[in-house]
């Protein structure tokens, strides 16, 4: 069951690393998981395998079998589109099938973190160096359409800042429990921070800040543990200083944070108000939005609501909300237990202000967190026993 997680997780990366050609490549990447999900269950069915099923995942799958309902009564307006995000739907559910089969035995669930870890620094580094010298190229090859301001292979600093969000709270939990190597951990979440500094996502910003807070303060007044605390803060410190943090300021003192967005929101209430039940269809919200628009500006094309959850509502009314607000107060509930999940209410919260969620493999990243973190099997913390003496303390305290 091993191999399908991996494989997940492998098809999740690569749609984070083509993310400057989506749909084309969320599409690929979702045919390529509901590919891998149905090969899998026909081994399970030829073998009698027992495939565990979490009910969370009822909840994606409810969002799909909205978007037939709505093409099977007539109540979308752009069938095809609605199509496309039920295959999406689908596939979301099979990535946190996979995360929840594979990834529930704590040791795979651990390698998973650390490779999330590494990941996430690596990638960070690359974006800072390409933020400053890139030209707006996907790590200096590949040619795009914007002159700068491309965060490694996102041309949205909010998108890639909601990545990052998803990312860092796995590293600073790993930075306060890796008591005697805390320094990678501790470094790959300076340069996360950084890195969603240096590229200026407001939101973003606020929320790594309030991340690395709730982990620090936690860190402080339940476990005390003040050597990690101060190693984190040093790194944070530093890599933010040797990033940049003057042009995110600048942008924080913009005179209307919410230009634009304002009058989309407007726009997508009386949407919601217009068909509060059915919905418009899912993802017919760029067809619908210029009946109801309220400006118009030149040049500009409204493909998103910048903000998740009025959209979700336009397009699937207030059943397709209810699904996504029990599944993200599902997991909100999680993050006490498994704090490395942080970044998962962190994005949602996210959603209220952008659409990092209706970026595949942003989307799909979240998923496959999700189901990782619902393992059922408890973690393997016990360290390492050295020599028999320790083994026949472990047995005897076992005993009583």
């Amino acid at each position: 069951m091993k191999f399908v997680g991996w494989t997940t997780a492998i098809l999740v990366l690569l749609g984070v690393l083509t993310a400057w050609i989506d749909p084309s490549s969320g599409g690929l990447m979702h045919a390529a998981v509901l590919t891998l999900a149905a090969i899998w269950a026909l081994y399970a069915l030829i073998r009698r395998a027992t495939i565990p099923v979490h009910w969370i995942v009822l909840l994606p799958l409810g969002c799909a079998v909205l978007g037939i309902l709505q093409i099977t009564l007539n109540w979308t307006v752009y069938p095809y589109e609605t199509w496309n995000s039920v295959t999406a739907w689908v596939a979301r559910a099979a990535i946190f099938s996979a995360a929840y089969t594979g990834f529930r035995e704590g040791r795979q669930q651990e390698r998973l973190k650390s490779s999330i870890v590494i990941f996430g620094g690596v990638f960070s580094l690359l974006v800072l160096l390409q933020w400053y010298t890139g030209g707006g190229t996907v790590f200096w090859i590949i040619e795009t359409r914007y002159k700068s301001e491309v965060a490694g292979t996102f041309a949205n600093r909010d998108q890639y800042a909601a990545l990052v969000e998803l990312l860092l709270p796995v590293a600073l939990a790993a930075s306060l429990s890796h008591r005697r190597s805390p320094i990678l951990p501790a470094t790959c979440a300076g340069l996360m921070f950084a890195s969603v500094i240096a590229s200026a996502s407001r939101a973003g910003t606020v929320i790594v800040c309030v991340e690395a807070l709730i982990f620090l303060m936690a860190a402080s007044f339940s476990r005390r543990n003040f050597r990690a605390v101060g190693l984190i803060s040093a790194s944070l410190i530093l890599c933010t200083l040797l990033g940049g943090w003057s042009y995110v300021w600048e942008r924080f003192s913009y005179s209307d944070p919410f230009e634009y967005r304002r009058e989309m929101l407007t726009a997508t209430i009386a949407m919601i108000r217009a068909r509060p039940l059915t919905g418009f269809g899912l993802g017919a919200w760029p067809s619908v939005y210029p009946a109801f628009a309220v400006f118009d500006p030149p040049g500009v094309y409204m493909n998103h609501a910048h903000n998740d959850w009025a959209e979700w509502t336009a397009d699937g009314g207030l059943p397709l909300l209810g699904l996504l607000a029990i599944f993200g107060g599902a997991l909100a509930l999680r993050t006490r237990k498994n704090p490395w999940t942080l970044g998962i209410p962190a994005v949602l919260a996210h959603a209220l202000l952008d659409f990092p969620l209706h970026k595949s493999a942003i989307a799909c990243a979240l998923f496959l967190l999700a189901g990782a973190s619902l393992n059922h099997r408890r973690n393997i913390v016990t360290p390492v026993l050295r020599n028999s003496r320790e083994i026949t303390t472990a047995k005897s305290l076992l005993q009583v």
